[in-house]
């Protein structure tokens, strides 16, 4: 476990560096490509834009990624994300289901579980969200209506309107997010 702890932060610090315009060829020649790819294999994927990113970078310092390594750990990712506890994962996360797995039932029945929560919170951070904008509109809109509403007020009409205008944005958000629970279907 402390193992993959490890291998999580490198890559992490990797991916952080990936986005530097100042990637030296020393921090280029110290990338674990099978970590790399590992994290990219854990998501269900073959590769990211990070990746791309890394890649483009170190070319310029003349490195060429170990291709095999990168390619060993995305297979390993892989084994992980496939297993119940990597489907579970995945939902939680918000990750697309890739379909890469061969126990697609099994996957499919853990996923699902996952995103659930993943949407079930989502939409719950969205309602309080909207609670809050609600509050911040009316309050503007007592300030512009104490204020007379009139000449000289269009700033405070302005930000009612904002504010109103992100409140529908956040209802909107609450719908699709709804709607994408009741496709996921019943989860056993």
């Amino acid at each position: 476990m402390k193992l993959l702890i490890s291998k999580t932060l490198l890559v992490l610090c990797v991916f952080t560096l990936a986005g530097c315009s100042s990637f030296t060829k020393e921090k280029c020649e110290a990338i674990d490509w099978k970590t790399m790819g590992y994290e990219v294999g854990e998501r269900g994927s073959n590769l990211n834009s990070r990746f791309t990113e890394t890649v483009s970078a170190c070319q310029k310092h003349g490195i060429k990624p170990n291709e095999e390594a990168y390619a060993e750990g995305v297979s390993e990712g892989r084994k992980q994300y496939c297993t119940q506890s990597g489907a579970y994962t995945a939902g939680q996360s918000g990750w697309a289901n890739t379909g890469i797995c061969t126990n697609t039932a099994e996957f499919s029945k853990f996923y699902k579980k996952g995103k659930r929560e993943y949407l079930l919170e989502r939409i719950s951070l969205k309602e309080s969200q909207l609670k809050d904008a609600r509050v911040d509109a009316l309050a503007s809109q007592s300030q512009f209506v104490a204020g007379g509403g009139g000449v000289g007020m269009g700033f405070s009409h302005n930000i009612v309107s904002e504010k109103k205008k992100r409140i529908y944005e956040i209802e909107d958000e609450i719908r699709k997010l709804d709607r994408e629970l009741m496709m996921l279907g019943p989860v056993e």
